[in-house]
């Protein structure tokens, strides 16, 4: 089997990044599914193409939204814009079986964890960036995107919805197959020398096929297909039956019409799509240098070369090639008798679990012995002295 270094795949963290010896990223994309290199992945395939047109991309997968948000600062501000993938599936189905009970695992994440992703995750990725980044571009695509680009009905929620743009303050929306669209987008972007405004960004891409994007005021053009408002949607089932029929069949035309609709004072704009992918791009496309395996940070370490006798070692963190893809740290220590060593917190607001594997130890006034366990908050640091020789695990994460 073929040894592949790390700098083979896409770069998820600030390290690897500076492994390929870039400073700067032209477009980063967030997604909902774990790295998987491989042309199944919507994500690594937007990534490939891009690559492959010169761009430096990275992917941050299944980043934490429930935390001070580090994931989505780490690193920085994309040249480009934003490229949001919610995963294969579309994310309720994925976290939901038909009768709305919660599922118990996720088919697209190391060990099946069912937590790794929220509800509607192209809603919730854009937002935060929009609060970090205001003034990048945020492209949306991939199933959850494409289904959502104009009203519809969220079986979820029971409710008819607007256009996902809408609900999510994203830029744009590429629907369907993105590699033409997304391809085209970024060479548009590359020749602009300065930063974007909305109005600007949303005249670049107005003719791009397969975009989809708002607008105040737009310019029926002869053969357009206008649908009933959002608004007249949620008063009349059919017509928005009727507006569906229309959504499908320009789906999947060869010439197919541009789409409006009217939702408040805003237009979305739905461009019809490109043609096809021909067999050559198709080859072309699945011909790119994808390892077609899960990233190394999923794989399983040996933690004993990172372990250093009396001391306090972390050998599990965010940004470390072990990572658990949350903000905790695990350390090891193996100490001698009578040996004492201080435990720096890693993070503001959180807390330390200390679990006695072996031995006995003491913290300030608490004596800890084999398979004891405290928990400590409120402090920076702590001090362990081994009454006896002693194995801790540490634990720290987020209260």
């Amino acid at each position: 089997m073929k040894e592949y270094r790390l700098t083979d795949w896409l770069p998820t963290t600030k390290k690897e990044v500076e492994l390929r010896g870039w400073d700067e990223l032209d477009v980063i994309l967030f997604s909902g599914d774990a790295y998987v290199d491989h042309p199944s992945f919507g994500a690594a395939v937007i990534g490939r193409i891009l690559e492959a047109e010169g761009l430096r991309v990275a992917i941050i997968p299944q980043p934490n939204w429930r935390d001070d948000l580090r994931d989505f600062k780490k690193l920085g501000r994309p040249r480009l814009f934003f490229g949001i993938s919610p995963g294969c599936m579309d994310s309720m189905v994925n976290k939901y079986t038909a009768n709305k009970r919660l599922r118990s695992d996720d088919a697209y994440t190391p060990d099946a964890r069912p937590d790794m992703r929220p509800e509607y995750p192209s809603i919730v990725y854009t937002q935060i960036l929009k609060k970090l980044f205001p003034d990048v571009p945020v492209v949306l695509g991939g199933i959850e995107a494409s289904m959502r680009r104009l009203t519809h009905y969220d079986y979820w929620q029971d409710r008819v919805r607007p256009s996902i743009l809408l609900d999510s303050g994203a830029d744009s929306l590429i629907y369907g197959m993105g590699e033409k669209p997304v391809v085209e987008l970024a060479e548009r972007l590359k020749r602009q020398q300065t930063q974007m405004d909305a109005p600007s960004f949303k005249k670049l891409i107005a003719d791009i096929p397969q975009m989809v994007y708002l607008d105040k005021e737009v310019v029926v053009q002869e053969g357009d297909i206008t649908l009933f408002s959002h608004e007249e949607c949620l008063k009349d089932k059919k017509k928005e039956a009727a507006n569906f029929r229309h959504i499908e069949e320009e789906s999947n035309k060869y010439t197919a019409s541009r789409i409006l609709q009217k939702s408040g004072k805003l237009t979305v704009v739905v461009n019809p799509p490109y043609p096809p992918l021909t067999e050559a791009e198709l080859d072309r496309s699945f011909d790119l240098p994808y390892t077609r395996l899960p990233h190394p940070k999923y794989r399983d370490y040996d933690i004993k070369p990172l372990l250093k006798h009396n001391e306090i070692s972390t050998f599990l963190a965010p940004e470390t090639d072990i990572s658990i893809m949350q903000q905790a740290w695990f350390s090891w220590a193996e100490l001698d008798r009578g040996v004492e060593r201080e435990y720096q917190f890693k993070c503001q607001n959180t807390g330390v679990y200390v679990f006695v594997i072996d031995g006995e130890i003491k913290i300030g006034d608490t004596v800890l012995h084999r398979r004891d366990g405290a928990g400590i908050t409120d402090t920076g640091s702590i001090t362990i002295e081994a009454v006896q020789n002693s194995t801790v695990l540490l634990m720290e994460v987020a209260v």
